[in-house]
């Protein structure tokens, strides 16, 4: 758990674990995230039932803080912030953003009456020793006190969704042609980038995964292990051929204007020939086509959260 959370929840009843905390601030139930392995942002859900009219005045009074690189939002269990992208920064500075936002919230939480860990966020009925219990919230991971029929009742909207998703339509062609789209969009910015300004980029294959996702889904796909396999392969082949094609185009480029003879004339004769006896043409194909490689992974590596997590569905909660 980052350093700066435990050091400004010290004062208070928090369980903490690897990448979480759950506990109580000023009896309002509190919980922290931080993604450690993907944008190391601190998550926070203060959990609490009040309208969301009165949600809307804390987060305005928030907004006015004029914090930098924090988002506020509401939902319907309470009020939420994001503290973006804290890699690195353990210091008295995070410790203090904490600590202010925290105080701003609960003070808010107070004067408009919300009601605090002893009632349900979502219905405001109070708890007892039979009608409810924790569980943690699908997507988000939060752990949030629930009454019984209110966890029946989100487990029912999950099973129906999952359902829905199993017997919905899934277009595999159409989905692919959509992956194509979006190689051939990769390989355009590709060719921009190396054959205009001399450089070769990972934003050539970030978009071509970004985009063939997106098209893969938009065009009937579903998301699953299969629409992974076929974006990384269809980027793969696309990036490196194109590099490969390019280095053909060169080979005849320097037969040709060499004036070399070549038995049968063929672009293979031509690009082997440059391969075996051109000075640098394979050092410099082998090191393009390794960056390339290097990139397409990068690129794999960029999206793969959003890969696993467009994959994955939602379980019911316990």
């Amino acid at each position: 758990m980052h350093k700066a959370i435990v050091e400004a929840l010290s004062g208070y009843p928090f369980e903490f674990q690897l990448r979480s905390a759950y506990g109580y601030i000023d009896g309002f139930e509190v919980n922290y995230t931080n993604n450690v392995y993907y944008n190391n942002d601190i998550n926070c859900q203060f959990s609490a039932f009040l309208t969301r009219e009165k949600k809307l005045v804390i987060i305005n009074r928030l907004h006015r803080l004029g914090l930098k690189k924090v988002e506020f939002a509401d939902n319907a269990y309470g009020i939420t912030y994001t503290i973006k992208s804290m890699s690195g920064l353990y210091g008295r500075k995070i410790v203090d953003m904490i600590s202010q936002i925290n105080e701003v919230i609960v003070n808010g939480l107070k004067e408009e009456h919300a009601l605090d860990k002893d009632y349900s966020p979502l219905s405001g009925q109070e708890f007892d020793e039979t009608n409810s219990k924790v569980v943690a919230l699908p997507i988000t991971g939060f752990k949030v006190k629930l009454l019984n029929e209110e966890i029946e009742n989100l487990n029912t909207v999950i099973n129906d969704s999952n359902q829905k998703f199993e017997e919905g339509p899934n277009n595999y062609f159409r989905g692919f042609f959509g992956i194509l789209i979006g190689a051939i969009a990769g390989v355009a910015l590709m060719a921009f980038l190396s054959l205009v300004l001399g450089i070769i980029s990972a934003w050539a294959p970030i978009l071509s995964v970004f985009l063939g996702t997106f098209l893969y889904k938009k065009f009937g796909g579903k998301p699953t292990w299969v629409m992974i396999i076929m974006v990384v392969l269809v980027n793969l082949i696309a990036m490196l051929g194109f590099t490969y094609f390019i280095y053909q185009v060169l080979a005849v480029g320097i037969v040709t204007n060499d004036g070399i003879y070549i038995s049968d004339g063929s672009v293979k004769e031509m690009f082997n020939y440059c391969m075996t006896y051109v000075d640098g043409f394979k050092a410099s194909f082998t090191k393009d086509m390794l960056i390339t490689l290097v990139f397409c992974i990068v690129s794999y590596l960029a999206n793969i959260y959003e890969f696993i997590r467009s994959v994955k569905r939602v379980k019911s909660v316990k």
